[in-house]
């Protein structure tokens, strides 16, 4: 009964986030382009001796990808620079252009890594039309993006939004398990369901961000996603400040490679060892980081981002122990097991949620949307939708944290953990003892009565809600906030 309650708690997960995903809408690139010199579709009885786009938020020049044709074919263009000190303007020269058709192509990064595609299509008139041909002003043309037919486009966004709901979820459980672990069952390193989540999740994080690496560069060369392995997507993010995050990211979360072997092939080597602490909180903050500098966070300053970190940290601890509650210490119904690490871990989750609350509250703040937008934008029905959500699983915590006081804690003969003299299991599970006495200490018979139902069933509502915020979140960063 039990497995099955998780069972379909953890596939309404999913498919709560495909829900999500379905019911996203095309994305739009961070940067909105807010016009062109000359403008799209133009005219133009003189050639241009460049190509002036104006975005609306910085934007990056390294690995940028700009190709122009002329009836088909192939027009060299000159190197792409800044057309202004905020680096919300390119320009690209041009060489002595004769009469006929050209369509211009871009793929560039935004601040944020965002990758950005633009399309301008203008005319050189033959001298025998010029005197009839209307002329561009030096003024950007400010009319709305909307009324420029496939000038701007986001490629490879759904697949970009996919690979981050990957890499931030796997990346969350990998986190919460190892803090789950660390803090309240260590003995759980022996069990054989608990070291496939992590190296699962490990393995699985590693992969998506390989992916969303390849997906970037892919995009930004204007190739399928198919092509997001290859070497050359692979490397086309070289120098930007998205492959140099993306890389950061790959190296640390490679490092965390022997930190989950030695706590999984030799436990009981590093319990207690101060150099895998070290290293575990290096390669796990060090990874939560780089989500924050792939953020709407990073553009307000380190204060937001590290306010990011915060609230990324706090829901990982939450969610990642909630996983491994429901997957690994639920199904095994150890009476004294559950009575130890439930309650523990009921206090661990309440001060994660508060942390994660006010973070989120701050992290808003800092970002500080244009309010009165929110309703009409992408962005704004996103964050909307996330909160809306956040509600509900507060709502779910709230009656496991309940069921947990009335069960546990209360005074019916059921000692909490804190009330237990030294030399009890619960003492032992966060002391220095041997793992295999630890595990020994856990023994107990299965747990025996429906009692448990409810707060499986809260269990299951949390984390089939917070499958739907983590989807809702992917595909919040990757549009721009009012402004």
């Amino acid at each position: 009964m039990l497995r099955r309650v998780l069972f379909q708690g953890l596939t309404a997960a999913v498919l709560a986030a495909g829900a999500v995903i379905g019911a996203a809408g095309p994305a739009g690139a961070h940067a909105t382009i807010l016009g062109t010199e000359p403008r799209y579709g133009a005219s133009l009885a003189t050639p241009p001796e460049r190509v002036l786009i104006r975005y609306d938020l910085p934007v990056e020049l390294p690995g940028a990808q700009i190709s122009m044709t002329r009836s088909g074919k192939a027009v060299s263009v000159g190197r792409p620079e800044f057309g202004s000190p905020d680096r919300k303007s390119v320009a690209l020269p041009l060489s002595k252009l004769s009469p006929g058709p050209y369509v211009l192509t871009w793929f560039l990064f935004g601040s944020d890594g965002d990758v950005m595609g633009g399309e301008l299509t203008f005319t050189i008139l033959s001298g025998s039309g010029a005197a009839a041909a209307p002329t561009v002003g030096p003024v950007l043309d400010q009319r709305a993006p909307t009324q420029f037919a496939g000038l701007s486009f986001a490629p490879l966004s759904r697949a970009q939004d996919l690979a981050r709901l990957g890499a931030s979820a796997s990346l969350i459980v990998f986190v919460g398990s190892l803090a789950f672990a660390a803090a309240l069952w260590w003995a759980g390193a022996l069990v054989p369901r608990f070291r496939l989540i992590v190296w699962a999740s490990l393995l699985l994080a590693l992969l998506s961000n390989a992916g969303a690496l390849g997906l970037k560069g892919a995009a930004v060369q204007g190739r399928s996603a198919l092509a997001a392995l290859s070497p050359s997507s692979l490397s086309a993010l070289s120098g930007t400040h998205v492959g140099k995050v993306l890389a950061v990211r790959l190296g640390l979360l490679v490092l965390a490679i022997p930190v989950v072997a030695l706590m999984t092939m030799a436990p009981e080597r590093v319990l207690g060892a101060d150099l895998w602490y070290i290293g575990a909180a290096a390669s796990t903050l060090g990874a939560l980081a780089t989500h924050a500098w792939l953020s709407h966070a990073w553009t307000e300053g380190m204060l937001a981002a590290a306010v990011h970190l915060v609230h990324l940290a706090a829901i990982s601890v939450w969610l990642g122990g909630l996983v491994i509650l429901a997957v690994v210490v639920l199904p095994r119904r150890q009476i004294e097991e559950l009575r130890d690490l439930v309650p523990r871990f009921s206090r661990l989750a309440f001060r994660s949620v508060v942390t994660a609350v006010v973070a989120g509250t701050a992290l808003l703040v800092l970002i500080s949307p244009r309010w009165s937008a929110l309703p009409t934008s992408e962005y704004g029905r996103f964050l909307i939708a996330k909160l809306l959500l956040v509600v509900g699983l507060l709502a779910a915590a709230s009656r496991a944290r309940a069921f947990v006081q009335r069960h546990f804690l209360a005074d019916s003969g059921t000692a909490s953990p804190s009330d237990l003299p030294a030399d009890e299991p619960a003492i032992a599970v966060s002391g220095t003892a041997p793992v295999a006495t630890l595990v020994a200490t856990h023994a107990g018979p299965a747990w025996g009565g429906p009692t448990l139902r409810p707060f499986v069933n809260a269990v299951a509502a949390e984390l089939c809600i917070a499958a739907s915020i983590l989807a809702a979140t992917a595909f919040l960063v990757g549009r721009a906030p009012p402004s």
